[in-house]
């Protein structure tokens, strides 16, 4: 909405008399609202209003219509800052302060920043244009991983229909049955909310529907290229029921370019229909962190694109329904860049850490211990400490994505290869440890058992999610050379480590049935810290600890016989 569309309203000083301002509101103006005249400080700041309600209410107490109308207006009247209006959650704060005050307003003034006043938006009408637009409207949501599901509920929590899309049968009547995958915080409670109201649904068929997101995987194949079949399977699958007028939603991170040069030629193909005439295409890339994603949903700005402006206005106008703050951007290119700029750039960082890490090693340096010297009150730093790798689903492919663009650059794409090489090697670091002591003590592997403390992919916000895992990848690269591999996962049943390869029936509150050789901390769960070492480390029987996350500096300086301690870049013995 430009300033333009703003309605003229009527103006007063505050000490103008009563009397003239109701002479300034009978005249007939059609340039002005009717029936309210805004009341403004000498600095043209708005400080109330005197509307025809008012009027009637002072002549019916015979009130002196000479004094100044301060004296009679309402102060703190409803408005708007200018740069608030795309907001949702400005409409419905006012749908709020309705239903508080028992009374509809009919007109809301616009302030700029120094809260100057810059003219009226009739509520009824704006507030219908922004928010009605997809009042009735079903969403499908295509693909219930965790970026599907979770998108999928949020949008329900909105009182929204929605209708939850998977080619896989058993977890579809899992989710019908409330039973999820992902350990996320509030997830069950709002499938179970949802699906009680009747606002969520799951199928394996496709539904008819007059909004389509697509948050499908694309993984990258064994050659190193991204794979885009699911997404243009979910096309194939649109193409049955298309209709005139529906919105496509593109939320799958995607090669740039992806969208223009690939889904729209394919999908009009298909259909027949033209995008941006007969239907319409957006892309919308989802940034959510695993174990706060539905806090996420609520408060991150969600980037938005479109195929055109209208394209645009549509998906925007969706969006604003369940999103605090939207941020347009001009093509569907940058916002596919700008998912791949985000990750590659994570990766990026890691990268650095876990290559500072590399040079540490050499000189036998607690790599941790350095890098948080040197951040300390040193705001220009900000290095982030270093891991043993950087696993998940979506740092292990994105970066490789975001070097694969429909139209290669003059300039060579190579920092997101180098960041995954140099996050590749330091997967490396348990096994060079393990290794090391071996070395040293002339142990062979086979003979000793070992416990993997953290099995997801990261430990804070916390997940049971172990894709792409590196403690997963370590216990593979290990489990067929040594005599037992233990694990435990604060997020994890002992089922699911079962299920994972790990041996049967392994309790760490009886830590004196086993035998233990060595613990390898993997990710940072804060209750790794408080695992009870203290018996394995008394029986001797405990003779070395790789920590990771630095979940267990106080075992840096110990006093205990034939024991070592390792970390990242301090891995001698």
């Amino acid at each position: 909405m430009s300033k333009q569309d703003y309605l003229k309203i009527l103006t007063c000083a505050e000490t103008e008399d009563t009397s003239s301002v109701i002479n300034k509101m009978s005249i007939k103006n059609n340039e002005y609202v009717k029936g309210i005249v805004a009341v403004i400080s000498n600095e043209n700041k708005l400080i109330g209003c005197f509307a025809d309600g008012d009027l009637r209410r002072i002549i019916n107490d015979n009130a002196d219509l000479n004094l100044p109308i301060s004296n009679f207006m309402v102060r703190n009247p409803i408005s708007v800052m200018e740069c608030d209006i795309d907001d949702v959650n400005t409409w419905n704060n006012i749908k709020d302060l309705e239903v508080q005050f028992k009374k509809n307003v009919k007109t809301i003034f616009v302030l700029n920043d120094q809260k100057e006043l810059l003219g009226a938006l009739n509520r009824n009408y704006y507030i219908s244009e922004f928010l009605e637009d997809f009042q009735n409207t079903k969403s499908c949501i295509m693909g219930l991983g965790f970026v599907g599901l979770t998108v999928a509920c949020h949008i329900s929590s909105y009182n929204m229909e929605v209708i939850g899309y998977d080619n896989s049968l058993s977890l579809v009547d899992d989710l019908k049955n409330n039973k999820t995958k992902f350990d996320e915080p509030g997830l069950s409670n709002m499938i179970n909310d949802s699906l009680g109201k009747g606002l969520l649904d799951f199928t394996n068929e496709i539904p008819k529907s007059d909004i389509y997101m697509i948050s499908v995987g694309s993984p990258i194949s064994d050659d190193g290229v991204p794979d885009l079949s699911q997404i243009l399977s979910c096309l194939d699958k649109i193409t049955s029921v298309i209709k005139p007028g529906i919105l496509i939603i593109i939320r799958s991170t995607i090669p740039l370019g992806s969208c223009r040069e690939v889904f729209i030629p394919y999908l009009e193909k298909a259909s027949g229909l033209s995008c941006g005439v007969d239907w319409h295409l957006s892309f919308a890339p989802e940034r959510t962190l695993e174990g706060s994603a539905l806090q996420e949903l609520r408060n991150l700005p969600q980037i938005v694109s479109g195929f055109s402006d209208d394209c645009l206005r549509k998906s925007s106008n969706y969006f604003r329904k369940f999103c605090k703050n939207i941020v347009e951007v001009e093509s569907l290119e940058s916002a596919e860049l700008a998912k791949l700029a985000c990750n590659t750039y994570r990766d990026l960082k890691f990268s650095f850490a876990n290559e500072l890490s590399n040079i540490c090693e050499t000189y036998n340096i607690n790599a941790r211990r350095l890098i948080s010297k040197i951040n300390f009150d040193y705001d220009r730093a900000d290095i982030p400490l270093p891991s043993p790798g950087v696993g998940g689903y979506c740092l292990t492919k994105d970066p490789i994505i975001y070097t694969h663009p429909s139209k290669k650059p003059e300039s060579p794409i190579e920092l997101g290869k180098i960041s995954r090489k140099i996050n590749n090697y330091a997967l490396g670091s348990p096994n060079r440890a393990l290794k090391k002591f071996c070395s040293t003590y002339d142990i062979k592997s086979e003979d000793i058992n070992i416990l993997i403390i953290g099995l997801a992919f990261k430990g804070t916000p916390e997940t049971n999610d172990v894709r792409f895992s590196t403690s997963i990848d370590f216990y593979n690269s290990v489990s067929p050379f040594t005599n037992k591999v233990y694990g435990f996962d604060n997020c994890l049943s002992q089922n699911e480590i079962q299920n994972l390869g790990f041996e049967k029936d392994f309790d760490i509150n009886k830590i004196d049935n086993y035998d233990i050789t060595g613990i390898f901390f993997l990710n940072n769960h804060r209750k790794n810290s408080n695992v009870d070492l203290l018996p394995w480390l008394n029986s001797q029987g405990l003779k070395f600890v790789f920590d990771g996350w630095g979940c267990r500096e106080d075992l840096e300086e110990n006093d205990f016989k034939d024991f070592t301690y390792m970390t990242l870049g301090m891995l001698d013995c």
